[in-house]
């Protein structure tokens, strides 16, 4: 299990903005584009497994 570690933006008003692409390689299924680590299509992802938001960290079961 992969633990890759993540950058958010915060902005005024509450909206985030994940910056750090995912380091596997997975792609959006409609979008064809690199998926943004602890994003919600991230979180939508086959191998996701758990977010840990306090220390910016996704747990991911890809081998």
């Amino acid at each position: 299990m992969k633990n890759p570690k993540y950058t958010v933006n915060e902005y005024v008003g509450g909206h985030f903005e994940y910056i750090t692409p995912c380091p596997f390689g997975i792609q959006g299924k409609y979008t064809h584009e690199l998926l943004m680590v602890g994003s919600l299509a991230c979180q939508r992802c086959e191998h996701f497994r758990g977010i840990n938001t306090e220390d910016c960290v996704v747990s991911c079961g890809i081998e």
